[in-house]
């Protein structure tokens, strides 16, 4: 489906009903301030494997366990690093654990230390800083850096890609299956993402998301140099979809995703003409969003009408007439 001259979003489905969103990277993007001139230097290499470890510090524990969040979060990363070493069929297979506290390293690298050498070597794990831009003030947006997958780009200036997973997933089979997908990408596809199951049908939402399912964030392909240099900034609109719809957001980065790529908004914004006041874009994006609305409330059997849409363009509506 085009979108645009310079914008394309396609969902190509192939095997694990694994998808590609395909941008077109040729505009710079003011992130380049952010942006380290040092180039990958790990050639040969295949795409690192990264996951997000934070410490939201709260001493409160879930009723159905005995374990804090965080304590939780580095069991799953234990695992979660076992069977990728165990699976992998090319080592080293390599790890980039992005942290906000000093007790992740210790942890995971005595986990390691005590694997045997010929195991031990099969694995390359290293450690970075969360980034959050100084724009960004919802840190603690769903959870303690749920959003930091949103700057995976910046947090990692000198990757060129990266397989982003979720603490909660574990290997069943060869993680270099994943890693074989970047070839399925032409050379202008950012992102491989999968499609979420039922979620978004099975939720009342007040948010647009992509096409009739949503897509899920819990696994990423990403074309990091690509990401760098969408065709559109990607800071100010991560900012001002999420101040629209924060009260709205109920998983957090998945959530900013699925309205930042929903297919409304682009072609709100592929239809308006520059010369026309905001209003006249806000009017066009509430008729699609209502329309998308109807056919969630005829799939869900549901007699209520206009349940978010509404709501929704109102603050966004609001959101960019400031910005205006």
């Amino acid at each position: 489906m085009k979108i645009g001259s310079k914008l394309l979003v396609v969902v190509a489905v192939f095997s694990m009903t694994f998808g590609i969103i395909s941008i077109v990277s040729n505009t710079s993007s003011k992130f380049k301030a952010h942006q380290s001139r040092i180039k990958d230097n790990n050639l040969g290499l295949q795409p690192p494997f990264v996951i997000i470890v934070c410490n939201s510090g709260k001493s409160d524990r879930e009723a159905a366990s005995t374990k804090t969040k965080y304590e939780t979060q580095i069991r799953q990363t234990k695992a979660l690093i076992k069977s990728a070493v165990v699976l992998t069929r090319s080592p080293p297979i390599r790890f980039i654990v992005l942290v906000d506290d000093d007790s992740v390293q210790p942890a995971l690298d005595e986990y390691v230390a005590q694997w045997p050498d010929n195991v031990r070597n099969r694995i390359i794990l290293s450690y970075r800083s969360v980034f959050q831009p100084d724009e960004w003030h919802f840190i603690n947006l769903y959870e303690k850096c749920a959003t930091e997958k949103l700057f995976l780009p910046w947090a990692l200036p000198e990757i060129d890609s990266v397989i982003y997973l979720d603490t909660d997933y574990v290997f069943l089979r060869p993680p270099d299956h994943l890693t074989e997908h970047f070839k399925h990408f032409d050379d202008k596809q950012v992102l491989g993402v999968t499609p979420v199951d039922g979620y978004y049908l099975q939720h009342i939402t007040e948010i647009p998301y992509y096409g009739k399912k949503g897509l899920s964030t819990a696994l990423l392909l990403a074309n990091l140099t690509r990401w760098r240099n969408l065709p559109f900034d990607w800071l100010p609109t991560v900012v001002s979809v999420t101040e629209a719809f924060q009260f709205a957001i109920a998983t957090g980065d998945q959530d900013i995703f699925n309205i930042v790529f929903s297919e409304e908004i682009f072609l709100a914004w592929e239809r308006h003409d520059v010369n026309d006041p905001v209003s006249v874009l806000l009017r066009y994006l509430t008729d699609a969003l209502h329309a998308r609305e109807d056919e969630v409330r005829r799939m869900r059997g549901s007699n209520k009408t206009h349940q978010f849409c509404t709501y929704s363009s109102q603050k966004l509506l609001k959101q960019l007439s400031d910005q205006v």
